[in-house]
């Protein structure tokens, strides 16, 4: 499927004195994601106690704002954010206990996919008014801060096992069922439809509405297979569009599993502003295959993640601390390689990043997000310093 895969032509990359994509007509544009501040927990009714803290700590958005403008100034333009992540805050409040089918003794009862089953007669509930108030907040630092958002609608783990937390009543993962059969015509109502009427205020800080971040791999671990998730896609791609919204799904793999020639041909039928196609791009040992050249597309390419950390970086930040963790060891699956692609800078601290940013350019990128606003120097993924940003920021403004 050609616009899902790399044709075969790599654009020709030159030795750089680090300018060279100032040359270019139509250079990509650069964000990042900022995925959460209390992950998947950021919006709505939070526990009274979670984990041993009160209400008053939920997220505070004048320090996000602050954060914002911080990543504007290093020319940043778009920042990708996590709406219901895992599923862990909807429903809220009382509403997690209601809503789910309980044997006699009171458990909830889940379907053979460890997926939570639907009490009888209960309609999927609309979020509330704290939803609301804290998704206007969101919205109004990107409003101060000038950054453009990628509201993220669901993350894959909704589909994961469905698992309670730390003895509380709230749980994450095992919402498939709001999204299929009769039940998502409900979660777009109840969901979908609100916020993208809230952010109708706000319509110029929505750069586009990601409607879920890496289907492929419920798809891939047959919690959920490739027709119900295209429905899903489809279904909010359109609700999206038709209300005035460009819309992309953070497809995790070139080649996705949820994607066959029929639906490219649906995908390319879409206005050509009203859909960005994204990829993410993660180079492992396992799968260490050269930036897909998507400069031919009919679509618009957007790299929705790739690292900002380096494997030789996390190396180093493993030895400092005296880390005897397995090069395999790592939080997301297996730690990601050199770009196969990238030269000889690849293993040049200083250097690395920029060398990325001008590749993805060359290979016809519109749009590209490092991974991620948050530091782990021990992560090949996520490493935010001031070299990284230093880096971004003179590729950007056009520095030696």
């Amino acid at each position: 499927m050609g616009e899902q895969a790399a044709t075969g032509e790599q654009a020709a990359i030159a030795p750089s004195n680090g300018t060279d994509h100032c040359t270019i007509r139509d250079p990509v544009m650069v964000g990042i994601n900022y995925p959460w501040v209390d992950c998947s927990w950021d919006f709505g009714d939070r526990p009274k106690a979670k984990w041993g803290r009160s209400k008053e700590s939920e997220t505070e958005w004048t320090n996000l704002a602050d954060h914002f403008k911080a990543l504007a100034d290093l020319k940043l333009k778009l920042v990708r954010f996590w709406i219901l992540g895992d599923g862990r805050s909807f429903p809220g409040g009382d509403q997690d206990a209601d809503w789910y089918c309980r044997d006699k003794n009171g458990s909830v009862q889940k379907d053979q996919d460890q997926q939570l089953k639907p009490a009888d007669g209960m309609k999927t509930p609309p979020l509330g008014p704290d939803f609301k108030l804290d998704f206007t907040h969101l919205l109004e630092a990107c409003r101060t801060s000038g950054m453009k958002l990628i509201p993220c609608l669901v993350s894959f783990e909704w589909l994961d096992n469905h698992e309670y937390m730390d003895g509380q009543p709230y749980s994450k993962g095992g919402r498939k069922n709001f999204l299929i059969g009769d039940r998502l015509g409900e979660f777009v109502e109840s969901v979908l439809s609100p916020l993208l009427a809230w952010s109708k205020p706000y319509a110029n800080e929505i750069f586009a509405w990601d409607v879920i971040n890496e289907p492929d791999w419920p798809v891939k671990n047959n919690r959920i297979t490739a027709q119900e998730m295209w429905t899903f896609i489809q279904r909010c791609i359109d609700t999206i569009v038709q209300s005035g919204y460009r819309a992309t799904v953070g497809f995790g793999e070139v080649h996705s599993k949820v994607l066959d020639a029929r639906r490219i041909k649906y995908l390319r039928g879409l206005p050509a502003d009203r859909y960005v196609h994204q990829v993410h791009y993660y180079p492992t040992k396992y799968s260490s295959y050269p930036l897909p050249f998507v400069g031919k597309s009919s679509l618009r390419h957007m790299l929705g993640e790739f690292p900002a950390g380096s494997p030789m970086l996390r190396q180093q930040a493993l030895a400092d601390e005296g880390s005897k963790k397995r090069e395999d060891e790592t939080e997301m699956g297996p730690p990601v390689f050199l770009w196969p692609d990238a030269g000889l800078a690849e293993r040049d601290p200083q250097t690395y990043l920029r060398r990325r940013l001008e590749l993805i350019e060359r290979q016809g990128y519109r749009y590209a997000l490092l991974w991620r606003a948050k530091n782990d120097p021990t992560s090949c993924r996520a490493v935010w310093e001031a070299t990284q940003q230093e880096q971004v920021k003179k590729h950007l403004l056009c520095l030696p």
